[in-house]
Protein backbone atom coordinates (compact mmCIF):
# COMPACT_ATOMS: atom_id res chain seq x y z
CA UNK A 1 0.00 0.00 0.00
CA UNK A 2 1.34 3.52 -1.16
CA UNK A 3 0.51 6.94 0.37
CA UNK A 4 1.68 10.07 -1.33
CA UNK A 5 2.08 13.09 1.01
CA UNK A 6 2.82 16.76 0.33
CA UNK A 7 5.77 17.80 -1.27
CA UNK A 8 6.73 15.06 -3.51
CA UNK A 9 6.85 12.53 -0.29
CA UNK A 10 5.40 9.06 -0.10
CA UNK A 11 4.83 6.01 2.61
CA UNK A 12 5.01 2.33 1.29
CA UNK A 13 3.88 -0.29 3.80
CA UNK A 14 5.23 -4.40 2.48
CA UNK A 15 7.22 -2.75 -0.40
CA UNK A 16 9.15 -6.28 -0.45
CA UNK A 17 7.58 -9.58 -0.65
CA UNK A 18 9.62 -10.80 2.32
CA UNK A 19 6.90 -12.80 4.39
CA UNK A 20 7.66 -16.66 4.12
CA UNK A 21 6.71 -19.52 4.98
CA UNK A 22 8.44 -23.07 5.07
CA UNK A 23 6.07 -25.98 4.28
CA UNK A 24 9.06 -28.58 4.35
CA UNK A 25 10.35 -30.19 7.27
CA UNK A 26 12.38 -27.87 9.49
CA UNK A 27 16.06 -27.46 9.47
CA UNK A 28 18.53 -28.36 12.65
CA UNK A 29 18.34 -24.78 14.18
CA UNK A 30 15.07 -23.46 13.20
CA UNK A 31 12.19 -23.40 15.73
CA UNK A 32 9.33 -22.89 12.94
CA UNK A 33 8.36 -22.75 9.90
CA UNK A 34 6.87 -18.34 9.35
CA UNK A 35 8.72 -15.74 8.71
CA UNK A 36 6.49 -12.07 8.79
CA UNK A 37 8.60 -8.78 9.21
CA UNK A 38 7.02 -5.42 9.24
CA UNK A 39 8.40 -3.87 6.20
CA UNK A 40 7.98 -0.09 5.52
CA UNK A 41 9.70 2.64 2.97
CA UNK A 42 9.14 6.35 2.62
CA UNK A 43 10.74 8.16 -0.16
CA UNK A 44 10.96 11.33 -1.79
CA UNK A 45 10.85 12.34 -5.60
CA UNK A 46 13.45 15.37 -6.27
CA UNK A 47 12.80 16.49 -9.60
CA UNK A 48 13.91 13.67 -12.20
CA UNK A 49 15.47 11.27 -9.07
CA UNK A 50 13.55 9.49 -6.59
CA UNK A 51 15.15 8.64 -3.36
CA UNK A 52 13.97 6.48 -0.64
CA UNK A 53 15.00 4.47 2.46
CA UNK A 54 13.52 0.81 3.43
CA UNK A 55 13.79 -1.06 6.71
CA UNK A 56 12.27 -4.29 7.86
CA UNK A 57 12.36 -5.89 11.08
CA UNK A 58 10.83 -9.65 11.63
CA UNK A 59 7.92 -10.13 14.09
CA UNK A 60 7.24 -13.18 13.70
CA UNK A 61 11.33 -15.05 13.27
CA UNK A 62 10.88 -18.95 13.71
CA UNK A 63 12.32 -19.38 9.89
CA UNK A 64 14.93 -17.17 10.40
CA UNK A 65 16.27 -15.23 6.77
CA UNK A 66 17.84 -11.63 8.90
CA UNK A 67 18.13 -9.92 12.08
CA UNK A 68 17.09 -6.57 10.38
CA UNK A 69 17.29 -4.55 6.48
CA UNK A 70 17.89 -1.34 5.37
CA UNK A 71 17.78 -0.82 1.92
CA UNK A 72 18.78 2.79 0.07
CA UNK A 73 17.58 3.15 -3.11
CA UNK A 74 17.71 6.29 -6.04
CA UNK A 75 16.60 5.97 -9.11
CA UNK A 76 16.49 8.15 -12.37
CA UNK A 77 13.00 8.63 -13.92
CA UNK A 78 12.59 9.30 -17.33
Amino acid sequence: MKIALQDCWSIELFPSPDIRWNFGTKPTGQTGRLFFPLDGEIGRGLGKYLASLEVSVPVVKDYPVYQYKIEAQLSYQL
